[in-house]
């Protein structure tokens, strides 16, 4: 898990700058817009720091586990200010829909950084998964994947 985390906190950096030249500075006028670029910053910034092994900020030491797992639910919590603000702001039955997805699957994504952080037994941190265990992520990934392009042509 440790080995990927710089590399997606770099593609959460190029994210937001990518936001920031599709839009411009202006965006940031709107709260939940800066919410948004500052817990993507922040969330790749702590993803990349946990590629580096475990931190020392004065007498306090950081470890790897507990920096991805602050970018989890950093990444949360801006995920779930999304999906309140287009619960709020819209009024159609599609947008309500996808706001309860995204507070749903920020509360999990909540969940798994917490038990990153505190090295959970539920999460497991072996550098080398087993060929079993990524033909099991890849299917739940390919299986979430098709039942949101279901749900996006029904909706």
């Amino acid at each position: 898990m440790s080995r990927s985390g710089p590399w997606f906190g770099a593609f959460l950096l190029v994210l937001v700058g990518a936001f920031f030249a599709t839009f411009g500075r202006a965006i940031l006028a709107d709260p939940v817009f800066l919410v948004l670029c500052a817990g993507l910053a922040m969330a790749g910034v702590l993803s990349i720091a946990s590629g580096f092994g475990d931190v020392s900020i004065g007498s306090v030491t950081l470890s790897q586990q507990f920096l991805l797992g602050a970018s989890h639910v950093t990444i949360a919590a801006v995920v779930a200010v999304l999906g309140i603000r287009t619960a709020v702001t819209t009024g159609t039955g599609s947008s309500r829909l996808v706001a309860v997805g995204l507070v749903v699957g920020s509360a999990v994504l909540a969940w798994l950084g917490t038990q990153t952080a505190r090295d959970g037994r539920y999460v497991d941190h072996d550098r080398s998964p087993s060929r079993r265990q990524l033909v099991g992520v890849v299917v739940l990934a390919v299986a979430s994947l098709g039942v949101g392009a279901l749900l996006a042509s029904i909706v």
